[in-house]
């Protein structure tokens, strides 16, 4: 069995500790750190998810999961960063949205981004749309991206679509969009600038907003 693939076994069966090791041992071994968020890190994800949707799992091991991963995913990031591309192409402030505590596709998300260049401002989770206003003034980004993994809360996505152009700063800043529940659709229908289906496609669509 390759390293990549005990990676992802002992994501999937929870072994944290062992998770993080095999993860140190294969970046030794001149993995690199690109090929093991790829192809264990993000597909052991893809396996919970499928796991999850039969009815094989249940949420403790979702979560089990989700926190290794985050784990793992955390000892990555500088090699990623490293790696990646070291030009600042732009600012980008980050969040998952009020009333909503997930966090494990945002912060892929934001992996994601800094490894291509971007710098980003990661709020976290439960954030008010008025502080991601206050933020990326501060900052001066160019870029909000909003996350909603529920129905009850991708509505908080276009409360701050409105605030946004009530406030008179609508132009300032583009908006991508993303989450479960969320479409090209909504999307469109809320005035976002772009919608991104994962971690991938949100740094395609990021620098297609910034022309980069």
């Amino acid at each position: 069995m390759s390293k990549i693939d005990e990676i992802k076994r002992a994501i999937i069966e929870g072994e944290e500790d062992l998770a993080v090791d095999l993860v140190k041992e294969a970046l030794d071994t001149g993995a690199s750190a690109q090929a093991i968020l790829q192809n264990a890190l993000i597909q052991s994800m893809n396996e919970i998810g499928t796991l999850w949707n039969q009815g094989e799992i249940f949420l403790p091991e979702v979560m089990g999961a989700a926190q290794i991963f985050q784990k793992a995913a955390s000892y990555l990031e500088p090699y990623l960063i490293a790696g990646g591309n070291q030009e600042k192409l732009g600012t980008i402030v980050l969040g998952t949205v009020f009333g909503d505590l997930h966090n494990l596709g945002k912060n892929l998300v934001a992996v994601m981004l800094r490894t291509a260049g971007f710098n980003v401002i990661d709020l976290g989770v439960n954030v008010p749309g008025d502080t991601f206003i206050a933020e990326a003034k501060k900052h001066k980004a160019q870029i909000i991206g909003l996350s909603a993994l529920l129905t009850t809360t991708m509505m908080e996505q276009k409360l701050l679509m409105e605030n946004l152009r009530e406030s008179g700063c609508r132009e300032q800043f583009k908006v991508m969009v993303g989450g479960a529940p969320i479409s090209p659709q909504w999307a469109e229908d809320i005035g976002a600038d772009g919608y991104a289906r994962n971690a991938g496609e949100a740094v395609e669509l990021a620098k297609r907003l910034l022309n980069v």
